[in-house]
């Protein structure tokens, strides 16, 4: 797999960019209804990404902890939560 371009990204305006300050790292350009829209798309986009790693880790965590035998008493519970946590980590990985 193609590895990503290296984070962390940074928006600018309409504009994600790998590069603080540097016009010609521009990752994409986002749109929106508005252009307050394409604004507040560019920096979910920038917030998502820069993310991504730390929601992955977290998400290994949990479900690390859902399947230690200190859980088993909760087990329906944590079923329901596992499953959800695996869906999640397969969206973003």
């Amino acid at each position: 797999m193609t590895e990503a371009t290296q984070r962390p990204w940074y928006a600018t305006g309409i504009h994600v960019q790998s590069a603080a300050i540097n016009e010609d790292n521009y990752v994409c350009t986002a749109e929106g209804e508005t252009p307050e829209a394409a604004i507040a798309n560019a920096d979910l986009i920038v917030k998502a990404v820069n993310s991504h790693d730390a929601l992955v880790a977290a998400l290994e965590v949990i479900s690390g902890a859902i399947h230690s035998d200190e859980w088993d008493e909760m087990g329906a519970l944590l079923e329901a939560i596992d499953k959800s946590v695996i869906a999640a980590l397969e969206q973003v990985k």
